[in-house]
């Protein structure tokens, strides 16, 4: 869990002169969920994996059409969220408008609200549920706020910040995931965020107050 607190002190942290709130995602010491995940849905790690997008259909194994991915939105809202205390209404608003299933790889889909990291590919997990809102609420983010989010991965929880933030610019150092993440942002009609390829600890130069 030590891995978590240095995750909420970041998350907290102001950054740029106030500007810009600092999210700081982890991207090479992982919560223990994100570990636990990335082990048991190890197969699907598969560096050029195709990822669903909201515009597909009917999801593989089990989960079919945007009804039941509806369902299990809300059931993750109940049981993961409400269940270990995230009160934000801000927050679970966010959580249950972005469309999980949009962000995992094709294969996984079925899994998009399962209570566990999952594999996006390149070594790099979406995080469990509960731990991206876990650290969105730990922003205590009023709306009007300029978000930097360092670590963008498939982009899913820079689409959260974007459902609460005035503006949202997320950094990812590896290549093909910045490009995945700005793929799966446009597919859900998240044309706000700017998404970067580079090293997040310089932050947006040209972004800067």
């Amino acid at each position: 869990r030590r891995a978590d607190a240095r995750c909420t002190r970041r998350a907290r942290r102001a950054a740029l002169g106030g500007a810009w709130l600092g999210c700081a995602w982890l991207t090479q010491q992982e919560p223990c969920e994100a570990r636990t995940g990335r082990a048991q849905f190890a197969r699907g790690d598969r560096q050029g994996e195709p990822h669903r997008g909201a515009a597909a259909g009917a999801g593989p194994q089990g989960v079919s059409g945007a009804g039941e991915f509806a369902r299990e939105r809300a059931r993750m809202i109940d049981q993961q969220l409400l269940a270990r205390g995230i009160r934000s209404p801000r927050v679970l608003a966010a959580m249950a408008n972005v469309p999980r299933e949009a962000f995992v790889p094709q294969r996984l889909a079925h899994l998009a609200y399962a209570d566990s990291a999952l594999p996006i590919g390149h070594g790099q997990t979406i995080s469990q549920p509960y731990i991206v809102a876990y650290m969105v609420e730990a922003l205590e983010l009023a709306g009007g706020e300029r978000v930097l989010e360092v670590g963008s991965g498939c982009g899913y929880a820079a689409a959260v910040l974007a459902e609460i933030a005035a503006e949202v610019v997320t950094i990812e150092r590896h290549p093909p995931l910045a490009a995945l993440a700005e793929r799966n942002l446009r597919q859900i009609g998240r044309t706000d965020v700017l998404v970067r390829c580079g090293d997040g600890r310089r932050g947006p130069p040209d972004r800067a107050p």
